[in-house]
């Protein structure tokens, strides 16, 4: 599986001014709920009992909130970067402004493309240019974008 054909610009957003994780776990559960014509209320639900087992948050100002449901039938994800990072429990300690949220189905999904996304972020230039980004379309191709490993 390709974690790049997960996420599309549909399920994007910027530069959002949001205080707490709560929040962008809401944002998160709503653009995908959004883009998809379901309710929000079971991808929220899905994502804080994940996050209930222990913190998503992978540092350097990065939480990958991430959950099996019944709601969807093919991995999905969404992104959101912030205004202003929110504390989150990080391995550094360092409040998080990146929120890449992924569901997959419950009966047989799983998440064998997080360790491909995870050396991909790992990389210093991925992280600041999708903070650069100004635009859900700018974050998407910088996101996905090989050439900047």
């Amino acid at each position: 599986m390709n974690w790049r054909e997960f996420i599309s610009p549909a399920r994007i957003a910027v530069g959002v001014a949001i205080t707490s994780r709560r929040e962008a776990a809401e944002l998160l559960a709503e653009l995908i709920a959004n883009d998809l014509n379901i309710e929000a209320a079971p991808v929220l639900a899905a994502l804080e009992a994940r996050e209930k087992l222990g913190s998503t948050a992978i540092g350097k100002g990065v939480a990958l909130p991430h959950a099996r449901t019944p709601t969807v039938r093919k991995p999905v994800g969404a992104l959101l970067t912030l205004k202003t990072p929110v504390p989150c429990s990080t391995p550094d300690g360092e409040p998080a402004d990146i929120f890449i949220g992924f569901l997959v189905n419950s009966e047989g999904g799983d998440f064998s493309f997080l360790p491909p996304l995870l050396k991909h972020l790992r990389e210093g230039q991925v992280l600041r240019e999708i903070r650069q980004a100004e635009t859900p379309a700018e974050a998407h191709a910088r996101l996905v974008s090989p050439d900047l490993i």
